[in-house]
């Protein structure tokens, strides 16, 4: 079983090493993106955000 999923996440953990493509680095606002940093997800949500329960659905 090499694929395991965190109930009420979205972070999904392999058993399996996994490469990079290599990119080059950009500045957006005062976060660095591609290169060597980690990853970045950004999402959107049209519920409250004090509304959790209703947020991570």
């Amino acid at each position: 079983m090499g694929l395991r999923v965190k109930p009420a996440m979205t972070e999904v953990v392999t058993n399996q090493m996994f490469q990079r493509r290599k990119s080059s680095e950009v500045w957006i606002g005062n976060t660095p993106m591609g290169g060597e940093n980690p990853i970045r997800v950004q999402s959107m949500t049209n519920t409250s955000t004090l509304d959790t329960e209703g947020s991570i659905q």
